[in-house]
């Protein structure tokens, strides 16, 4: 393959004299760090080497592929021109090599060309072939022409998207200087105001279709040392949004989002045709309406507030106001009536004994609370007195004057706080009910695990399904319970049963475990206990039992058995218990019949 000319780049670095070894340069000691692309070490002898010899064709190969290196560790889109310049030198030198590079090459030298050993599929055994060696670095220099290529196209891609943003970013500039305030900007729009735009959203439009060029070319590049992820920001605040500069080279690629901020402002401009004062005036009699139906009826309009809600939305945006105060003010009421509408909807469940459906109700209600206090803290920061100036027909007419009103958001404001707290405290008994069954005159912990001197110790709490454990009566004999679990905390199914003497034993609690199994359908129950500590004959002691929903207790039965219970199955087919257990790595399965019969 001719080579025309040799880059700049390359009569540079190959005419510095960079430090190496102090003595002559020995090829095979230099290949040990080239074969494991120890490039950074081996590059200043390599280019002394090449200076004192310049008939070892591996060399030359060896310094395209660390001028290659290079290419892929330089800023493709801030050093393209030195990035493309370390492509260039790679490819003259691997061009080179080839040049240089024959069949008894390869054969004479293989530990010069390591990294093309391959199995052969025919023989099986390791080897090097001349014809793979060509053809590899042969795609090496079209692969790094096609990625020159490829990295020129997206820098200027990248140039593309970068001088459309700020041309867009200058339009923007320009009409904020004719216009520093929103008022100003909605009193002087006309048709060259909607001009401008459009233009500003056909420039921003244009830097985002660069951009998605400039995406596709870098999938077809692969690694670029960019992983570009670009994130829109929203533009809301009039005078302050869309000025600030960001840095175009971070992954985080934020830029301001022009393009909706021109749609947005021009949809405005165009459709300001509503006069605000009768439209404010029309919802707040909507909203009384429903105030005074909730009180009169005592029911919700959960229903009525959410299709009004969309109305709360929309603002007609007057030339003097983006974000009018009545609306704010709507909103609060809105969330206000949404708050007690549902707590008229959980009036019943909050007094019903469903303990879940009870901290369901609660826990429905905090966002509405939430919202309510946000709103009303909104309205408390704003200058009300000042915002009433612009808007007094509303303010006269639905409040009689601006006190009243204020007195009305610092109420709401104190009244959402205190049915927080109210409503928090609530929740915070509940949680703590919903921990326990009351049985009688016991209380079983359903949260794991409680303290080993505790009378009652569960072993397992299936959430919202049973429990079962080992009571220790003061001064009596432990027994074995089952529990199903209800949302009133009180059981449906109670059993309690005698269990092996093992148990008694509460110096080896910590090894006291326990294990259960259904039909999936909550009709049928089997329960374990056992211990992990063998008793005087060597076993292990195990209690199971077989539980019915509707009847109960069906059998219990104490075992002694060779391995730790790990796991219990019901055989469907033949209602047969297998209990899988395990010793010293090893698992053993043992099979009780429907009677309670250990079968193996």
């Amino acid at each position: 393959m001719a080579v025309k000319k040799v880059p700049l780049l390359l009569v540079v670095l190959a005419l510095v004299a960079l430090p190496g070894w102090g003595q002559k340069v020995k090829y095979k000691d230099l290949i040990e760090l080239l074969n494991t692309n120890q490039f950074d070490q081996a590059e200043p002898h390599l280019r002394r080497y090449l200076k004192e010899n310049d008939d070892n064709p591996s060399a030359y190969m060896y310094m395209g592929f660390v001028l290659q290196s290079k290419a892929l560790a330089t800023d493709m889109l801030k050093e393209t021109g030195k990035a493309t310049a370390y492509m260039d030198s790679a490819s003259f030198f691997i061009t080179k090599a080839l040049e240089g590079i024959t069949e008894r090459e390869v054969n004479r030298n293989e530990e010069n060309y390591l990294r093309y050993r391959s199995r052969d599929v025919r023989t099986g055994e390791f080897e090097i072939k001349f014809t793979e060696v060509r053809f590899r670095l042969e795609q090496d220099v079209k692969n790094l022409a096609a990625r020159k290529a490829n990295i020129n196209k997206l820098r200027l891609e990248f140039d593309a998207f970068r001088r459309n943003y700020e041309a867009a970013k200058s339009d923007f500039i320009k009409l904020l200087a004719a216009n520093p305030a929103q008022k100003e900007f909605y009193l002087r729009a006309d048709e060259s105001t909607e001009a401008q735009l459009a233009q500003l959203k056909i420039r921003f439009d244009s830097a985002l279709w660069y951009f998605a060029a400039y995406q596709s070319t870098t999938q077809q590049i692969g690694k670029t040392g960019y992983k570009h992820i670009l994130d829109k920001k929203d533009m809301v605040k009039y005078g302050e949004d869309g000025k600030r500069d960001f840095n175009l080279f971070n992954d985080d690629l934020k830029v301001w989002d022009y393009g909706t901020w021109a749609e947005r402002s021009a949809s405005f401009i165009k459709n300001e045709v509503y006069p605000l004062r009768e439209k404010f005036l029309a919802t707040d009699r909507e909203l009384v309406k429903l105030r005074r139906s909730i009180e009169k009826d005592s029911v919700s309009a959960l229903k009525e507030l959410t299709e009004l809600y969309p109305k709360l939305l929309v603002n007609p945006v007057e030339q003097y106001d983006a974000n009018p105060m009545p609306l704010k003010v709507f909103r609060m009421t809105h969330a206000e009536l949404s708050y007690y509408s549902k707590w008229l909807e959980n009036k019943k469940a909050k007094q019903g004994p469903d303990l879940v459906q009870r901290k369901a109700a609660f826990e429905s209600e905090l966002p509405y609370l939430k919202k309510l206090d946000s709103i009303s803290g909104l309205l408390l920061a704003l200058d009300i007195d000042q915002e009433s100036i612009n808007y007094q027909n509303y303010v006269k007419t639905s409040y009689g004057s601006t006190l009243v009103l204020k007195s009305l958001i610092s109420s709401t404001n104190d009244f959402a706080k205190r049915e927080s707290e109210r409503c928090l405290a609530a929740l915070s008994r509940l949680n703590q009910s919903l921990k326990w069954l009351v049985v009688q005159s016991d209380s079983i912990p359903l949260a794991m695990p409680v303290p080993l001197e505790a009378p009652i110790q569960p072993l397992v709490v299936a959430e919202e399904t049973f429990t079962h454990g080992i009571k220790y009566p003061a001064g009596g004999v432990p027994a074995g319970y089952f529990y199903t679990i209800t949302p009133a905390r009180l059981p449906e199914v109670q059993v309690v049963y005698a269990v092996d003497s093992a148990f008694a034993n509460r110096r080896n609690q910590a090894l006291f475990k326990g294990l259960a199994a259904t039909d999936g359908k909550g009709q049928l129950y089997y329960t374990a206990v056992f211990s992990e500590a063998r008793n005087a004959a060597g076993k292990f002691p195990v209690t199971i039992c077989k539980i019915y929903r509707t009847d109960g207790l069906a059998w219990q039965m104490n075992y002694q058995l060779d391995a730790i219970p790990a796991e219990l199955q019901l055989n469907a087919t033949t209602g047969e218990l297998l209990v899988r257990g395990t010793l010293n790595g090893e698992s053993r399965m043992f099979v009780i019949d429907k009677a309670g019969k250990l079968l193996q």
